[in-house]
């Protein structure tokens, strides 16, 4: 098992080439300050109180933090966590030499022009007199499909590029007739509408539609690769919430996004700190009340400084729960 890195903006991870104690592979999520408004960055310092009071935390329960940096406005900080399995279905992207020839397109036909005006046939005399590098290129990006009938295929998402690469390999102007390329697993179903691997294309005034269908980042399916474990979740959720309470932490708004599966303690857990609120410490002990709760639950929904937080997740639970439950059925799983 390789470590990721996590992008939230692309809800995508990345091959990772590092791993923690030797040989333990992790998952690291990207911290920054840059563009941030004084809530959103107050938020974030707030997270790294929360961050500091898990990684001490013996309580298996609760996510592993290995080691955490904190961002500035120069760098990028990071959080480096237990290796774990998304509860929801998310892209990983790893980098990769490959020969374009083996590549399928994903439309029967491309336009013959880009967007910026400039004809595909221009870029290719470019690249032949070498007036343009192939790693000017915009590098294309590979969904990975095993066909039972074709075996294992690889289709662009960038039809154009891919076709150029094509022109140039056929040249024998490619060093190792390979090129570097970032592939990804699909979404279950995403090409599900593809028929038979496309290798040629026409050029015309107009591209075709794209052979089957693009991930959509507004809807989130289940993973299917811990779909035996799922019948545990909520009691799994259900003591997170108690290890978290312990903590001064409360977890306003459960969200599927946000649960994932422990490859170590098998067991499902909570990650996403800025989802985090914090109780009130007197007397040596926390109160029910609110420190501080996440800016944007706080906008949503109208919150109480008093608060009884062992009912208060019950309903959360309770809430998440059947909406779960409603994702499954959707899905066919239950």
């Amino acid at each position: 098992m390789k470590s990721l890195c996590y992008y939230d903006h692309k809800n995508a991870y990345r091959v990772l080439d590092e791993y923690k104690f030797g040989n333990i592979p992790f998952i690291r999520h990207i911290l920054t300050v840059k563009n941030l408004t004084s809530m959103e960055k107050n938020e974030l310092k707030t997270g790294m109180e929360i961050l500091e009071n898990i990684k001490n935390s013996s309580d298996d329960r609760l996510i592993t933090i290995y080691e955490f940096k904190k961002p500035t406005e120069q760098e990028d900080g990071y959080v480096d966590m237990e290796m774990h399995i998304t509860l929801t279905n998310t892209y990983i992207e790893e980098e990769m030499l490959i020969d374009p020839a083996v590549v399928c397109y994903n439309k029967e036909s491309i336009a013959n022009i880009f967007e910026d005006n400039l004809e595909i046939i221009d870029v290719l005399d470019n690249l032949r007199l070498n007036k343009q590098k192939i790693e000017d290129l915009p590098r294309i990006t590979l969904i990975k499909r095993n066909n039972p009938e074709t075996g294992l295929t690889y289709i662009s998402l960038n039809s154009e590029i891919l076709w150029l690469l094509k022109k140039i390999r056929e040249d024998n102007n490619l060093i190792n007739n390979e090129v570097n390329v970032n592939i990804r697993n699909a979404y279950n179903g995403e090409i599900k509408y593809i028929k038979e691997n496309i290798l040629s294309v026409s050029l015309e005034k107009e591209s075709a539609e794209d052979a089957f269908i693009e991930s959509n980042f507004e809807y989130y399916g289940i993973n299917r690769d811990i779909i035996d474990n799922i019948s545990a979740l909520i009691e799994d959720i259900n003591h997170n919430l108690d290890s978290l309470y312990k903590l001064g932490m409360v977890y306003p708004n459960l969200n599927e996004v946000d649960i994932v599966f422990s490859v170590k303690d098998r067991i499902w857990k909570l990650i996403n700190i800025n989802k985090i609120g914090m109780l009130k410490y007197e007397q040596g002990k926390y109160i029910d009340e609110w420190e501080s709760i996440p800016y944007a639950f706080s906008m949503i929904y109208k919150v109480s400084s008093e608060l009884d937080v062992k009912e208060y997740n019950k309903k959360e639970l309770e809430s998440f729960q059947s909406k779960i439950q409603n994702i499954l059925h959707e899905e066919n799983i239950i």
